[in-house]
């Protein structure tokens, strides 16, 4: 059986929910998928997302890591291809804290990090569905772009990818759900 770790994110800036955690709590495996879910629920913070992640990761040996986050000025559920080595925010975690803008790994030299997670054949594996899905080249450069570059770099041989889920006003809650559990029904 393989184990997918499925990661979501607790409200920030001052809302409510997330729709990321929201999602992440409701997806469910099924018997006629051969995967085990792993579900955890991050803070929204620079240093403290990533090592809670990795924690789950050494103690679960998974063979794929989907992340989850929101991005509310986005019309359509983007899989993100790459991770920028670049912070960059005006807006603070939740800890108050504004990285400067900058690399977050100084010592790589590449500026960014495409996933060998198949992202192109899990976006065709639903095209039938005609989901509002896209490919995006951009996850940003807040926390959900640092989380998913140090996934990348300190996780090469987890097939990883980040999907950034859209405001609950622009893309039913439900009819999320159900598209990111089709997807992650598609992982093999």
């Amino acid at each position: 059986m393989k184990k997918i770790i499925l990661t979501g994110f607790k409200p920030f800036l001052g809302a409510d929910t997330n729709p990321s955690e929201i999602i992440c709590n409701h997806i469910v495996d099924h018997h006629l998928v051969d995967l085990k879910i792993i579900k955890q629920i991050l803070p929204v913070d620079f240093s403290q997302a990533y090592l809670e992640l990795n924690k789950i990761i050494n103690e679960q040996d998974p063979h794929y890591i989907v992340m989850l986050g929101v991005a509310s000025g986005r019309e359509k559920i983007n899989l993100e291809k790459i991770g920028l080595n670049w912070n960059e925010s005006k807006k603070p975690d939740e800890n108050q804290f504004i990285p400067a803008s900058g690399p977050i790994y100084k010592d790589q030299l590449e500026l960014a990090l495409m996933t060998r997670f198949p992202v192109d054949k899990l976006l065709k594996s639903v095209e039938d569905f005609n989901y509002p899905i896209e490919i995006s080249f951009s996850a940003g450069t807040f926390v959900c772009n640092n989380l998913y570059y140090k996934m990348l770099r300190n996780h090469p041989n987890i097939k990883s990818v980040f999907i950034h889920v859209v405001d609950e006003k622009k893309i039913d809650i439900n009819y999320q759900i159900q598209i990111i559990q089709s997807l992650i029904d598609k992982i093999n």
